[in-house]
């Protein structure tokens, strides 16, 4: 058995559907065996109330995007919050996976999921860079942020950043974009080269 929509371009099988209804069972008995991983998601919407004042904007072209704006913070976790649990362990397991490899290489890593159906993408940034180096970091997370809200032809994008493993959770950036997608052929081309031509979404 198979479920096509071919509006979205994405398949779901009997076996995605068998094995998120097993996942569910398991967290429902408190046997599944990987539910630490979503913890990771737990712990992002705790910190980002913690909004840091003195984080100051980034500019995208002539666009400001603020960074201790509480109302766009509150989004953010909101949408976060809609993450069901499932879907937080498969999160937290290929970022931690993430973090680990940012730790290793000593370079950034980043993990990038988008859903058609919401016209929205998420964009999880692992950097090896330290605390004073927190404001490159964030230009970094605005840039891959962007550029995924481009390449997914999406409305809305979410970005956060934090440590690698070594580190991980010590300080988040978070940003939020929301305007209509717009589409250039030569970023198209850039974004491929980043995300790759053959992105499948995380399925809900």
């Amino acid at each position: 058995m198979t479920l096509r929509v071919k509006k979205f371009n994405y398949a779901l099988t009997k076996q995605d559907i068998q094995s998120y209804a097993q996942g569910l069972r398991q967290i429902a008995k408190g046997k599944h065996p990987d539910w630490e991983y979503g913890l990771v998601i737990d712990h992002m919407i705790e910190k980002i109330h913690d909004v840091d004042p003195e984080l100051k904007a980034l500019r995208i072209g002539e666009k400001t995007v603020p960074r201790s704006d509480k109302a766009t913070y509150a989004i953010i976790a909101t949408e976060l919050g809609k993450i069901n649990r499932i879907r937080r362990i498969a999160l937290g397991r290929r970022y931690l996976d993430k973090a680990k490899l940012a730790r290793d290489s000593g370079q950034d890593h980043f993990l990038a999921t988008h859903s058609l159906r919401r016209s929205d993408c998420m964009l999880f940034l692992t950097s090896p860079l330290s605390r004073k180096q927190r404001k490159k970091r964030a230009e970094k997370l605005l840039h891959l942020t962007t550029l995924a809200k481009t390449h997914y032809q999406v409305h809305r994008a979410i970005g956060i950043a934090t440590e690698d493993a070594s580190r991980i959770g010590r300080s988040y950036d978070f940003l939020f974009l929301d305007s209509p997608p717009v589409y250039n052929h030569h970023v198209q081309e850039i974004a491929q080269q980043v995300f790759g031509k053959s992105n499948s979404p995380l399925f809900d």
